[in-house]
């Protein structure tokens, strides 16, 4: 439909897009009450979220804790913003989830320019490692890519962040874990730049 704009970056929020589009049409709701619905929808918290914009830098949040979700989240950040420095900070969810796809998350988050991995954040069900860890997962991926850290929590990753950050630059928080509550401290460190 002619004057269809969607907010919001990546293949997945067109085909949601559509889909609604398609349920709402069948419903017999009119297209243009329809398109207005849609070009008014800014997203949701934690999916591909914008927390702040600070000295030409973004930073984003996403929920993404699966490698496909990880990848179609990285490939949306690349299209939608082209020509900027992608920095991923992503938090692993589970040692069983990260044990058991672990080639697939190293896989996924090449698409970043720079990978900063935090220490694994545990549910409360599992009380064993399973010898996975995200030293681990920063190892494997920088076999792939140059640009990989380990930082286990926030002071780590703030520390990281401040030698690597540069304006034009995007961060982009992922993962199921507890790093998202670091933003206000990433927003401070930013406003230092």
């Amino acid at each position: 439909y002619d004057g269809l704009i969607l907010n919001l970056p990546g293949r997945y929020n067109l085909s949601n897009a559509a889909a609604a589009f398609a349920s709402a049409h069948y419903l017999g709701i009119e297209p243009g009450l329809i398109i207005k619905g849609i070009k008014a929808f800014l997203g949701t918290k934690r999916r591909f979220e914008l927390i702040a914009d600070v000295n030409h830098v973004r930073l984003y949040d996403d929920y993404a804790h699966h490698p496909l979700e990880l990848r179609a989240v990285l490939a949306a950040a690349k299209d939608w913003l082209p020509g900027r420095r992608l920095i991923a900070v992503f938090q692993s969810h589970t040692y069983s989830r990260t044990k058991a796809l672990l080639p697939q998350f190293v896989t996924s988050l090449l698409a970043a320019d720079a990978v900063i991995i935090n220490d694994i954040f545990a549910s409360a069900r599992e009380t064993e490692t399973l010898g996975v860890s995200g030293q681990i997962l920063a190892q494997l991926i920088r076999v792939k890519r140059g640009q990989v850290y380990f930082a286990p929590g926030k002071a780590a990753t703030l520390a990281r962040l401040k030698q690597l950050v540069k304006a034009g630059d995007v961060i982009l928080t992922l993962g199921a874990g507890n790093n998202w509550l670091w933003h206000k401290d990433i927003i401070k460190l930013l406003r230092q730049l």
